[in-house]
């Protein structure tokens, strides 16, 4: 659509859509997920499998079962994942001017690659801290959780990145 929302709901295999001005809403169960709004939210519920959401302006919310591929990436706003990760997954995270946050269950096994230009890194998964460079505000961590595996990206320039586990 062009100027308008998107909501997707139900038991589908695979979902397409995108939004110019408008929100897009995925709930159900898909395997293979591709979503995107110029300048609205993007919210993705009960997913798993295969997911790439982006949007320019706005929130973009993830939370589903088990990922084995996931690309988000938001130009202006947040992004929060909630999930699980297959062993060989791929998490790739990127925002110009929003904090990141991602939850996982609490024996996540997985390789991470962190770096923030100018905010905070928090991280719950693991004793391991963040490193800041001498001449900038930038934030680098390294480290992994369980028996690695999964190799998760997340780059923010503007934001803070949180690592968290569920409950």
């Amino acid at each position: 659509t062009v100027n308008g929302s998107i909501r997707i709901a139900g038991a589908s295999k695979e979902v397409q859509a995108s939004s110019v001005n408008g929100s897009v809403e995925v709930s159900g169960s898909p395997k293979r997920v591709s979503v995107e709004s110029v300048n609205g939210a993007v919210s993705v519920r009960g997913a798993s499998g295969e997911i790439t959401a982006s949007t320019v302006n706005g929130l973009l919310s993830v939370a589903g079962a088990t990922f084995s591929l996931a690309s988000l990436e938001t130009v202006s706003g947040g992004v929060h994942f909630e999930g699980d990760l297959a062993a060989k997954a791929s998490l790739s995270v990127n925002s110009v001017s929003g904090d990141v946050e991602l939850v996982f269950p609490p024996k996540v096994s997985a390789e991470f690659s962190i770096t923030t230009f100018s905010g905070e890194i928090v991280n719950e998964l693991s004793a391991d801290k963040p490193d800041k460079t001498k001449y900038t505000s930038q934030k680098d961590l390294t480290f992994t959780a369980g028996s690695g595996g999964a190799d998760i990206s997340i780059e923010t320039l503007s934001g803070g990145i949180a690592l968290r586990k569920r409950p």
